[in-house]
């Protein structure tokens, strides 16, 4: 039996590498024993029956004997796979940093700093962008789950030789080791359970990069604003005081891209750590070998997600670089010792470029978009030399 203070190690360890993460910040809450059951026991009830269908789903693909099934299978299995650990992801930010994304939204309603030059019309294009995409999610998901509801009749008559524990021709990687009455009643209920996971999924995806634009949008006013101060001004306290406004805006900036790296890049580190790049290299596999042109499409759709992270993130570097080099230009060494100071500081802070960071330590920018092209085309490579053996 474990002692109190072997469990405030193991408290204090647990902590240490959820900093390390991203989870939590290193003046964060305390970790409990309570809060690490309850993560652990909603991982359980949830993430085990998707674990076992893609353990099955795979394990039927090779009793099928034929590649494209086992293809297939690896294909689907992945996408599960990916939302087995972002399901993951969100219920650690649940119990440890849920309370961050409303700060992070509230943040954007206050005038306290005044309004960035176009926001109010970026945000209502992003809006109807957002309803849009929602919208296609809803149609896409309700017309998959119609069309494998309705083709498991004739799966299961062309394969007659499939395990009859196994659910054919099933969206989801389903596999049980008994046969269940009303399987297809009950499959049809976790279908629209789970396409109701994916909608929050987009709309995070959405969020991460229209969150990005906006705080480019208040680097660009901090910009501005800097730029307007006049420091032939003869009253020193109002120069101070709007200096001291300027740093403040900057503070809220810096705290906003940390909420949103700690949060949204959280929840998306899963699909950027390598599980995105082996997704679309297996389905450009596929396209080489088969005639579906759904498959082409599929793989533009995942390198346009891909190029409008990176493109986001390397536009949140630019500008980051013009306020770096805006403080630079500001005519410091006119003014008295204090100000000097304080100038040189917010300098130095300002050397420090924000970024898109995706947990552990993913930095989401247009050098990274070139890196992953280049290692898809060598996952490429290495399929097709797996198949010519």
């Amino acid at each position: 039996m474990s002692t109190k203070k072997e469990n405030v190690k193991f408290l204090k360890f647990a902590r240490m590498i959820l900093s390390k993460m991203g989870v939590l910040p290193e003046n964060g809450k305390r970790i409990n024993v309570k809060t690490f059951i309850k993560t652990i026991v909603c991982f359980l009830i949830f993430g085990t029956p998707i674990f076992v269908g893609m353990l099955g789903d795979i394990y039927q693909g090779f009793q099928l004997h034929e590649k494209d099934d086992v293809m297939n299978a690896v294909i689907r299995d992945f996408v599960f796979f990916d939302v087995l650990l972002m399901f993951s992801c969100s219920i650690v930010l649940y119990c440890f940093r849920k309370g961050d994304i409303p700060i992070l939204f509230s943040s954007f309603d206050t005038n306290k700093y005044g309004r960035p030059k176009h926001f109010t019309s970026f945000v209502q294009k992003w809006e109807k962008i957002s309803v849009l995409i929602c919208l296609c999610n809803l149609i896409g998901s309700c017309s998959l789950i119609l069309r494998y509801h309705l083709s498991d009749l004739e799966c299961l008559t062309q394969k007659k030789s499939i395990d009859k524990r196994f659910v054919c021709n099933k969206l989801c990687p389903f596999w049980f080791p008994i046969e269940i009455a009303y399987i297809d009643e009950i499959l049809l209920t976790c279908y629209v359970i789970l396409f109701g996971f994916y909608s929050p999924t987009i709309i995070v995806v959405v969020c991460y990069i229209g969150i990005s634009q906006i705080i480019a949008l208040k680097i660009q006013h901090l910009i501005d604003l800097l730029k307007r101060l006049n420091f032939q001004e003869k009253n020193e306290k109002k120069i101070r005081k709007q200096f001291n406004f300027c740093i403040d805006y900057y503070n809220e900036i810096s705290e906003n891209t940390q909420q949103l790296n700690t949060t949204f890049g959280f929840f998306l580190s899963p699909t950027q750590n390598g599980l995105m790049m082996m997704y679309v290299g297996i389905q450009q596999y596929m396209a080489f070998v088969s005639n579906d042109p759904r498959i082409w499409f599929q793989i533009f759709f995942g390198l346009v997600i891909e190029y409008s992270f990176c493109r986001a993130g390397q536009n949140l570097e630019d500008v980051s670089e013009e306020l770096s080099n805006t403080i630079y230009n500001l005519p410091w060494y006119d003014m008295d010792l204090p100000m000097k100071v304080k100038i040189q500081m917010f300098l130095l802070r300002s050397q420090k470029i924000f970024q898109l960071e995706i947990s552990p330590y993913l930095i989401m920018n247009m050098n990274y978009f070139h890196k992953f092209m280049k290692g898809l085309f060598s996952f490429i490579m290495f399929l097709r030399n797996v198949k010519s053996q």
